[in-house]
């Protein structure tokens, strides 16, 4: 189970970031600004100890109007041939399309792709930024169901706690 949980994350995006430009909310540097090969180290980090790491590589580039390649490949697994795809770009809305009739929605707000969904039971949250000459991916993984409850008294709510399965993070350079 615990490969299991290492490995649904990285069917999630792959991270990227943003120039001047794009810090300042200019919506056509998004993606372009990002095109090219980025490689790095992916570390997986379970919350109850422990750390992976692998190689990851992440190709964006011109595919057609609207859509652009957003091919990612973590060590020796086969590359995945994803296309991200505007939806509505002024707003900053993108979508993954995994090529395999999943397609995840992405939210580009001030340099940052924002991205939510659930599988198997988890909640897998992703944010992809650049920092200098880096691209910084990040993926955070919980249940979907609260570990426990806490509040509830004197009229204070009640809060579901999520404790974290995994942090994944990952620094990339451009190569190409």
């Amino acid at each position: 189970m615990r490969s299991f949980l290492f490995l649904i994350p990285l069917l999630a995006l792959a991270g990227c970031g943003f120039e001047a430009a794009e810090a300042r909310g200019a919506p056509d540097a998004f993606p372009r600004s990002w095109f090219g090969t980025w490689k790095g180290e992916i570390r997986v980090e379970p919350y109850d100890g422990g750390e992976k790491r692998l190689p990851m590589t992440l190709t964006i580039g011109p595919k057609e109007e609207g859509r652009w390649q957003f091919a990612i490949r973590y060590g020796s697994q086969p590359t995945r041939p994803y296309e991200l795809v505007a939806v509505k770009p002024k707003l900053g809305r993108y979508q993954i399309d995994e090529k395999n009739s999943i397609v995840l929605p992405a939210w580009y707000t001030e340099g940052e792709l924002v991205s939510m969904f659930s599988l198997s039971g988890q909640i897998l949250t992703t944010h992809y930024q650049r920092v200098g000459d880096e691209l910084r991916f990040s993926v955070l993984v919980t249940r979907t169901a609260p570990t426990r409850m806490t509040g509830g008294l004197d009229q204070v709510p009640s809060v579901g706690v999520h404790l974290p399965l995994t942090y994944q993070r990952a620094r990339l350079k451009r190569v190409e």
